[in-house]
């Protein structure tokens, strides 16, 4: 070519130094190489997926390995035609969501087990977490931790080592749920969705079928007491004392009848709000089966062994022994326990609900009165606030003297209105003529008769309009019937306190108890009403004529300190104590009627005495 020529263009070479033929070639290079990219990928092994350890279902009896509890953010995969060509590769018409896989955990948790007792088990629980969280333990496994409530809970961490817990013996199995999220209040908060970690496999108790939990109760007939336990089993087996005046040596037997409760007994009770239906909810516990047996014709003031099971398992309880009620007319003294608003708490450091009392300190106390004769709670026994495997507390730390001191009940607010409407209590303690609607009755014990009140149903408006009058017919009725030459005294219980010195604690319901029942006690001269309701002690002055009244109501669950803002009230209380638990202790005989107010916060320490002569 000559020097200087120019070439004209061809078509070609104007697509090449166009913008618009650039532009083509760029998505189309971009293409290419992610198809290249695509076909390597795919050309390689498929990974084998790794083995990944998984929350087995409950009741699993095998040491777990744990996953996370948060599933990662998907992220699309796409997958290749296997006929086709890599450049014929394409996206699913509907894109494939896989997350990605977690590593491989290594936290576990374990449970061993033996047995304290027949009404406790312990349980040691081996931890390996990588975080902070909380265990749960559960009787019986449960389908869903959502479903139920942990009957202990505790916090847990990296460094947490080998925990032992105690519980009750439930008669049932046991696991321990481990969790990561939220912390362990939140359990009661129906809303929260609980996500365990890992679960424990499952122990097995190896007593579920012991008869447990005896207590002595008062009878309606005189002479009688009623022996009352728990088991797993009902009316197709039969259960019954065995009791003699000899230790190992029983002359006697005596059957007894079965009952129970039900969830759906208490969801359709007839409650004033939901609060007091939970125990039918998530706080439901299945409380196992009531045998109560009456023995009667027994010798006054007497020593009595016993062992209560079931005759078909040929199956009993360990010895124990009681007294049975004095005669009236003895001049033996007679002792005394009184007691209210008592709780119940976790003997280890674990807690079973938020909230905790020193209730403990009180069952150790009781347990030492050598001798006692009578065991009166004024109400407010348990606590349980709807979480219903409480009971099974309360059950095993009245068990230890329970079984060998006659106990009497009243019911109190805490009983009735926070859970269940009564119901365990009514079935737990089955007072003489007593049921879930009416829980108010009299016996004589010793030198005394003693009428108790149901006053959380007796006000017009807690109840149809009837209970409050049929309480009052009742009251007179029984007064009417009290011989002094047989029982010089008469004690009324009630649980709230109709008089007391504590103003921001009066109510309607009080002060229309004090209108109603003051000019009957004054009539037929009452000689003490013992009250409760109010967390601590106090002793009035007692009016002309009037009962002496007392509120013992520092038994364990919390202290209530009281502004009293009338002269008139300052001068009509005689003592008055917000800083110590304690229980009453009587000594009565026919003439005399001994008080003391005993500590429990300081042991040996004697708050308030007094001295009462019959009239």
């Amino acid at each position: 070519r000559a020097e200087g020529f120019v070439p004209r263009p061809t078509r070609c070479m104007k697509d090449r130094l166009s913008p618009k033929g650039r532009s083509f070639r760029v998505p189309v290079a971009v293409f290419l190489l992610l198809l290249f990219v695509y076909w390597v990928i795919t050309s390689q092994a498929p990974n084998e997926r790794p083995d990944v350890g998984t929350i087995p279902s409950y009741g699993s009896t095998t040491e777990l390995m744990l996953t996370p509890t948060r599933t990662p953010t998907p992220v699309p995969t796409f997958t290749f035609s296997p006929k086709a060509r890599p450049s014929q590769a394409f996206f699913e018409t509907e894109p494939h969501y896989e997350p990605p896989l977690p590593p491989k955990n290594t936290e576990m948790i374990s449970v061993s087990t033996y047995e304290v007792s027949g009404h406790s088990m312990e349980f040691t629980i081996t931890l390996h977490v990588d975080h902070t969280g909380w265990v749960g333990i559960y009787s019986p496994p449960p389908h869903s931790p959502i479903e139920t409530l942990p009957i202990k809970m505790m916090h847990v961490g990296p460094n947490t080592g080998p925990v032992t817990v105690t519980v009750p013996n439930t008669r049932k199995d046991y696991n321990a749920i481990y969790f990561h999220d939220g912390y362990w209040q939140r359990v009661e908060d129906t809303t929260v969705t609980l996500n365990p970690v890992a679960i424990s496999e499952t122990i097995k108790n190896s007593t579920p079928d012991i008869p447990l939990y005896p207590l002595v109760l008062v009878a309606e007939k005189t002479n009688s007491v009623a022996l009352r336990w728990i088991s797993s089993y009902g009316d197709q087996h039969q259960h019954s004392v065995k009791y003699g005046t000899e230790a190992g040596v029983y002359t006697n037997t005596a059957s007894a009848s079965s009952f129970t409760y039900t969830r759906a007994q208490i969801l359709g009770e007839v409650c004033r709000d939901q609060k007091a239906r939970r125990g039918g909810l998530r706080g439901w516990f299945d409380p196992g089966y009531f045998h109560v047996a009456e023995l009667s014709g027994l010798a006054p003031g007497t020593r009595y062994y016993y062992q209560v099971g079931d005759a078909t398992l040929d199956l009993w309880s360990a010895e124990a022994s009681f007294m049975s009620p004095p005669d009236p007319l003895s001049e033996e003294n007679v002792h005394v326990l009184v007691a209210g608003d008592i709780a119940v708490d976790s003997r280890d450091k674990y807690v079973f609900r938020s909230r905790r009392v020193n209730s403990t300190k009180f069952y150790d106390a009781i347990s030492k009165e050598a001798g006692g004769d009578l065991l009166l709670i004024n109400g407010d026994i348990g606590y349980h606030e709807g979480h219903l495997f409480v009971n099974e507390y309360l059950e095993s730390e009245l068990a230890p003297f329970g079984r060998s001191i006659t106990v009497a009940t009243s019911i109190g607010n805490h009983d009735i209105w926070n859970g269940d409407c009564g119901v365990s209590y009514s079935t737990r303690f089955p007072m003489p003529k007593t049921s879930i609607a009416r829980a108010f009755y009299s016996f004589i014990h010793g030198p005394v008769t003693y009428i108790v009140f149901d006053s959380e149903r007796i006000f017009p408006r807690l109840d149809s309009g009837e209970l409050h009058d049929e309480q009052k017919k009742f009251l007179v009725k029984e007064l009417e019937r009290v011989d002094r030459k047989v029982t010089p005294w008469v004690v009324i219980v009630s649980h709230r306190a109709a008089m007391s010195a504590s103003l921001r604690w009066k109510s309607e319901i009080e002060n229309w108890m004090l209108r109603t029942f003051e000019p009957i006690f004054r009539y037929y001269k009452v000689d003490i009403v013992l009250e409760a309701h109010i967390h601590n002690y106090q002793r009035l002055q007692r009016r002309q004529g009037g009962p002496q009244y007392m509120v013992v109501g520092n038994g364990g669950h919390g202290l209530f300190n009281d502004d009293f803002e009338l002269p008139r009230d300052r001068e009509e209380l005689l003592f008055y104590n917000d800083t110590e638990l304690g229980y009453c202790n009587w000594i009565v005989n026919r003439t005399h009627l001994v008080s003391e107010i005993v500590s429990v916060t300081t042991p040996g320490l004697v708050l308030d005495t007094f001295t009462l002569k019959a009239p």
